[in-house]
């Protein structure tokens, strides 16, 4: 089969290499987070290592990304199929990995949510017939994207870290997915607890865990190449990219943090 050439996620570009980059969907989550989840997911391999976890997004649209401006969500149907299958394991007791529960060789369907996107205009190429559509915001009528391996479970920790950073501002068409993701993140922690795990006071906030990606995953629908590596994407001018801007501040703590925001314990 012939490959398919790298092409911007939301935009569908893929004229000029240069202007994409490669993105770690996970690059935003908090190190501890992604260590806490590892034993329930049932993941072992390095999330730097994981085509899953990556997507190939236009320059500007991956610095929007990076600030939280818009996120990524699996569509309302498998968010609600996943907690069925999570209760269903709580029920039974036992418990399925991450590529059980959602089949990576499944091509999986994503909503674009936006946060602080404004009033931007979406120009998306087609290829068939040649041409581009617009959509304005709110983007009830943009596409379900797909890109092939990106994993339901990676993309909903994304979300879940995305939503949780724009809290304040989230309005009515926020608040359904906003539940989904909660009820879902609540019952990885649920798991979590059960699980043997030691006391490491962690405190680390967003970070590159195993992130360092010379190479490019193959299989991805959107791009089978890694234009440039995840942490080397350019941030823009906010003079020069009104959608860009500087990263929400983290606020820490010294005490032990439940990684779902509920929940404090100190030693």
């Amino acid at each position: 089969m012939m490959a398919l050439e790298p092409a911007c996620l939301i935009t569908n570009e893929k004229a000029v290499l240069s202007a994409l980059s490669a993105c770690s969907i996970i690059g935003q989550c908090r190190v501890k987070e992604l260590e806490d989840l590892r034993p329930v997911w049932g993941v072992e391999a390095r999330y730097g290592e994981m085509p899953e976890t990556m997507i190939i997004l236009r320059k500007d649209w991956n610095a929007t990304f990076r600030d939280q401006h818009w996120t990524l969500v699996p569509v309302k149907d498998m968010l609600t199929d996943i907690i069925l299958q999570l209760l269903e394991c709580k029920a039974t007791g036992v418990y399925r990995p991450w590529n059980e529960i959602c089949n990576p060789a499944i091509t999986f369907r994503y909503e674009l949510v936006s946060f602080k996107l404004g009033d931007l205009d979406i120009l998306r190429s087609r290829s068939n017939p040649r041409g581009a559509d617009l959509f304005s915001p709110p983007y009830a009528q943009f596409p379900n994207l797909t890109s092939r391996p990106l994993h339901p479970y990676f993309v909903i920790l994304s979300a879940w870290t995305a939503f949780r950073a724009n809290e304040k501002t989230l309005g009515p068409r926020h608040i359904e997915t906003y539940g989904l993701l909660r009820t879902i993140i609540d019952l990885w922690y649920e798991r979590r607890e059960e699980l043997p795990h030691d006391d490491e006071d962690e405190d680390e906030e967003e970070g590159d865990l195993d992130l360092d990606l010379g190479e490019a995953p193959a299989g991805s629908d959107s791009s089978d190449t890694l234009v440039d590596k995840p942490g080397a994407a350019e941030k823009l001018d906010p003079a020069l990219d009104k959608r860009a801007a500087p990263a929400e501040p983290v606020e820490r703590s010294n005490k032990k943090r439940k990684s779902n925001g509920r929940y404090s314990r100190t030693k």
